[in-house]
């Protein structure tokens, strides 16, 4: 009988260490973990936590608006010689952006020198002040505008008619300047000045005061 019971022992213990070994128990004890995590939250350690990483991405450079220099724009004219309008033409393209143009304009056609009068004994008057003078070379007209004036020269140039203004006044001889006008196609020049120096413009203002130079518009 004591062998018998030895061997029935025996047998047993060498079937639980087969069990043991080729995992019988493990599904058990797995089961009993699952239930347990199913009914409490897990427990995370403050040593345990990683900190975020911060978003090394490189970013994308941000470029510099450069903002172009102030365009001015300016009107040259009118040329009444061609030669000076070539020249300038031509200087003025090294440095700035030129465009030339023609349009009709009024220009002087001739400068009149005259003593103006209202009535005919105001005219006789002023004939008998020219005759004591030995002024000799005018004539008597009516403009449009009515009354009666006299004559005392007509000149293609302003300086040349300021000259003789100038003269009467000095002899007591009342005289004006009158400017009759006709329509002419005229030259200027359109400059674009994009940050260029200004010596050029001041250069052209100063050989030629009679032209004017104005703020255009840009093209």
């Amino acid at each position: 009988m004591k062998i018998l019971f030895f061997l029935v022992v025996t047998a047993n213990v060498t079937f639980f260490m087969w069990k043991f070994k080729t995992g019988a128990f493990t599904p058990v004890i797995a089961t009993v973990a699952q239930q347990t995590a199913a009914n409490q939250e897990p427990i995370v350690l403050l040593g345990e936590l990683k900190p975020a990483l911060p978003n090394t991405a490189p970013s994308e450079p941000i470029e510099a608006k450069i903002e172009p220099p102030p365009v001015r724009c300016y009107e040259a004219g009118p040329f009444t010689l061609p030669s000076d309008y070539q020249h300038w033409l031509n200087v003025l393209a090294g440095s700035y952006t030129v465009k030339p143009v023609s349009k009709d304009g009024q220009s002087p056609r001739r400068y009149i020198v005259s003593s103006p009068s209202s009535s005919s004994e105001e005219t006789e008057a002023s004939l008998q002040m020219l005759k004591k003078q030995g002024i000799t070379d005018y004539f008597v007209y009516r403009p449009q505008d009515g009354g009666q004036e006299i004559s005392l020269g007509i000149f293609s140039t302003e300086v040349r008619a300021k000259t003789m203004q100038g003269q009467m006044l000095a002899k007591g001889i009342d005289a004006k300047i009158k400017v009759e006008y006709k329509t002419k196609t005229q030259k200027y020049l359109l400059i674009k000045n994009a940050d260029n120096p200004q010596e050029l413009l001041a250069t052209l203002q100063k050989t030629y005061p009679e032209l004017t130079l104005r703020d255009g518009e840009c093209w």
